[in-house]
């Protein structure tokens, strides 16, 4: 019925309302917003966010690595025990660790440990072997004195006989590291020593570590521990802090990459781990289908760190380490983590339920747009039509509904979890407009004007139902959130008939001149919510079958098995 400029106006105007619907615009803005708004809040508890989307694989995270050195304990050791092994005193000990200590370059925390017991004496150095994470020993040649090492048993040279073996590992079982003084006779790599004394160091568990552990465990979050240090040791801290399965403990000085791949799985705690071996273990944990945490605070997890899906620094590790990783935790507080994974899980959660909101929208401009070409129909809506929608129903609400508290695990895919709820709640949308549109087309007393107009009020009504839908089961906070945008959407309702009627002279979205067939109007409205209400009932209806179906389904997998194991 039209012709010349208005003919081209309405159709560059339906197909930009029809393009302009396609588009869920706000997602991208609401995750942005969400994201930074997590940033900030962790900001305020010290923990610096350096990847904006590392939030998100930290709260996917379903295993978490640990380091003990600095991360179970505070890396506050100290000398514990010190026993001659050749009948040297005491005194003859300690002299040659503060010559030994003196002549050494590098500073962890073992060092540190030494020097505060022993002291530092100067001496000539002649020749020197770094420490080094993969030799776990180092050794130093000094002038009338002679040649030592330092450093962990079964890696430093010398032999370990079997009553020394059983009082290291006694040592070990109390939560103590042990490093061994060995006399060389010249200072090479292929050269072997005796060992001269047992030192024993002990570490100090964080205050916070066993809460920290049991929150994470608690949110179904599996602990690994992997360090360098004695199995026997680590577990034993492992075990102070209430880390399941602490007794599940493997050296893997002599394992080969298959052994430690089949281990990565069954075993809690790993020791005496090389950085390469560290690699490998955060490797086999992703290819068996794990989103992997790792925290770390040297240069020897650099590589593993790399390799996880999110990377974990202490503020007071390598520069390297703090480089590399998403996040760093500026007090270098491992409890601050449980804080991390709520905020992400709230972000993450809250964000896919509120994106079903504008998939909703997305889904149903497709389907109206098919349905208007296959029957060669006008597109029903112009770009305003939908303000209502897109402003109350789908960006106010989605918005307040990402800050609400969820520490819920995140499970599945995103795009699973959005199309599950968004493409029920566009085919609410759908039915409804195409009954309008269909009645409306072969009605004689029904415009076209008044038609769309009632589609338009319809896909407003319908989207809020989808609203109070997506917010099930209700909170105090989705109760106020469906409030406010009830309220938001009757003033604007009123506003606009009002502007309409006084104010405008075609009106804002034109729904009050536009609809002529009132009796119309409030039937297709009733008929809309009904067919609405309808839709969402079955469908939880057939959510509780399936669930009950998958639990009997379950209970008779169990029955079998059991019978099986019996037999």
């Amino acid at each position: 019925n039209y012709e010349g400029a208005d003919l081209l106006r309405i159709v560059i105007e339906k197909t930009c309302g029809s393009i302009v619907g396609m588009i869920p615009a706000g997602i991208y803005l609401l995750v942005t917003v969400t994201l930074s708004l997590s940033v900030m809040t962790l900001s305020r508890k010290k923990t610096l966010v350096q990847d904006m989307y590392s939030i998100e694989m930290l709260a996917s995270a379903d295993v978490v690595c640990l380091d003990k050195t600095g991360t179970i304990t505070d890396g506050t050791m100290k000398v514990a025990t010190v026993e001659p092994l050749d009948g040297s005193s005491q005194e003859q000990i300690a002299e040659i660790m503060a010559c030994v200590e003196g002549a050494e370059s590098g500073a962890n925390a073992t060092t540190r440990a030494l020097i505060t017991h022993f002291g530092k004496s100067a001496a000539t150095v002649l020749d020197s072997i770094p420490f080094s994470s993969q030799r776990k020993f180092s050794g130093v040649s000094l002038e009338g004195i002679g040649a030592y090492c330092v450093g962990a048993p079964h890696f430093v040279p010398c032999p370990v006989s079997e009553e020394l073996d059983e009082r290291i590992a006694a040592h070990a079982l109390e939560g103590r590291r042990v490093i061994l003084l060995v006399r060389m006779p010249e200072l090479r790599e292929d050269a072997v020593g005796e060992a001269i004394a047992m030192i024993s160091i002990e570490d100090r568990i964080r205050p916070n570590a066993k809460a920290t552990i049991e929150q994470f465990q608690e949110q179904g979050v599996t602990i690994k521990v992997i360090s360098g240090d004695h199995a026997a040791t680590v577990s034993t801290i492992a075990g102070k802090v209430g880390i399941k399965n602490a007794d599940k403990y493997v050296s893997c000085e002599n394992l080969n990459n298959e052994d430690l791949e089949a281990m990565a799985e069954e075993y809690a705690v790993f020791g005496r781990v090389t950085p390469e071996q560290k690699v490998l273990l955060i490797k086999t944990l992703k290819k068996n289908g794990h989103t992997v945490a790792m925290t770390g605070d040297g240069v020897n997890d650099t590589l593993a760190l790399k390799e996880s899906n999110c990377a974990i620094a202490m503020a007071d590790g390598s520069e390297v380490a703090r480089k590399i990783s998403q996040i760093v935790l500026l007090e270098s507080d491992f409890g601050t983590l449980p804080a991390v994974v709520k905020e992400g899980r709230r972000c993450i959660n809250n964000v896919r339920g509120s994106s079903a909101l504008f998939l909703m929208k997305t889904i149903f401009t497709i389907f109206i747009s098919l349905f208007s070409i296959i029957t060669v129909s006008g597109y029903p809506f112009g770009p305003t039509n939908f303000l209502f929608l897109e402003m109350f129903v789908i960006g106010i609400a989605s918005l307040l509904l990402a800050l609400e508290p969820n520490e819920k695990r995140i499970e599945g895919s995103f795009l699973d979890s959005v199309l599950v709820r968004s493409v029920p709640c566009a085919l609410a949308l759908f039915v409804p407009t195409l009954v309008i549109l269909l009645v409306g087309r072969f009605s004689n007393s029904v415009s076209v004007d008044c038609r769309n107009a009632v589609a338009m009020c319809a896909v407003t009504a319908v989207g809020f139902l989808n609203l109070v839908y997506i917010c099930v089961p209700f909170t105090k906070w989705r109760g106020a959130v469906i409030a406010l945008i009830a309220a938001l959407l009757g003033a604007g309702v009123t506003l606009s008939a009002l502007a309409e009627s006084f104010l405008l002279e075609n009106g804002i979205f034109g729904f009050v001149h536009a609809v002529d067939a009132p009796l119309f109007f409030a039937f297709m409205m009733a008929l809309s919510v009904t067919v609405t209400v309808l839709l969402h009932f079955f469908r939880s209806q057939l959510e509780r079958w399936v669930a009950n179906l998958r639990r009997g389904s379950t209970a008779e997998v169990g029955k079998l098995r059991s019978l099986g194991k019996k037999q």
